[in-house]
């Protein structure tokens, strides 16, 4: 898998992956699906529903757009959600019925339209289950979801700006790396921050796992410090890994209290 896709599999896939539990158990298979396509182009993939309950099981899909988590501490924040799947994907309408113990495939349909620019295009497929308890129509009583991602052309390494600070926060101290991603990709987030001292020695070092921005988007991440370090002037280095493999490093003089 590239990196580019493992950064967006990392980012997207918290979607269930098993179960409704209580007095059902549903199942959803992948809880990703990626499509690669150029403009013009339609791809067809399949989701397959489990009902692992002693009862058949009722099922609604339906598909929505993916937003980005507010803003946050160590979340990324939107500020465009324009990049969006959601009228490129197609699922059948309607509610099926899946017997107990057996699964139901759902056929999911990508077609990308003329002229769509370069870019990442995320959606989210919704597979809810329902009821017509006490003969009063429909209720809503779970749902598991699946991200799908269309990618469309191939994605650029200059598109992000990227910047350092110290926090402090109930005394705590944080390296703050703050990255804007102005590219229509999702910008990997892996690498780590060396701290070096006045004399030019390594003081301290970290690694952080890969926590991808998303396109249009600003994210900030926060790296607590090691509680015994002493304060003082040092050199900040963020090493970053692009898409491309390749390796960059920021670096600025902060001062830890």
């Amino acid at each position: 898998m590239s990196k580019l896709k493992t950064a967006v599999v990392f980012l997207l896939c918290s979607a269930a992956a098993s179960a409704l539990r209580g007095q059902m158990s549903l199942s959803l298979s992948p809880v990703h699906l990626e499509f690669t396509l150029a403009a013009g182009n339609s791809e067809e993939r399949t989701l397959t529903v489990g009902n692992d309950s002693p009862d058949d099981i009722r099922v609604r899909a339906r598909v929505t757009a993916w937003i980005p988590g507010p803003a946050g501490p160590d979340i990324p924040a939107a500020e465009d959600a324009s990049l969006s799947s959601k009228d490129w994907l197609g699922v059948i309408a309607g509610d099926f019925r899946i017997p107990a113990r057996q699964s139901l495939d759902i056929p999911v349909i990508a077609a990308v339209p003329q002229g769509a620019e370069p870019g990442q295009y995320p959606a989210v497929i919704a597979v809810q289950s329902v009821s017509d308890e006490d003969g009063e129509g429909l209720h809503l009583q779970g749902s598991l979801t699946a991200l799908a991602v269309i990618t469309v052309g191939k994605p650029r390494d200059d598109e992000t700006s990227e910047e350092i600070s110290v926090e402090r926060r109930d005394g705590q101290a944080f390296l703050v790396l703050r990255r804007k991603n102005s590219g229509r990709f999702f910008a990997p987030t892996a690498g780590g921050f060396i701290l070096w001292d006045e004399q030019g020695k390594k003081a301290w070092e970290t690694e952080f796992s890969d926590n991808p921005v998303p396109p249009l988007s600003e994210g900030i991440y926060r790296i607590p410090l090691a509680a015994g370090l002493a304060g003082g002037r040092y050199e900040a280095e963020c090493v970053l890994y692009r898409l491309t493999g390749k390796k960059t490093s920021l670096k600025k003089a902060v001062f830890i209290e």
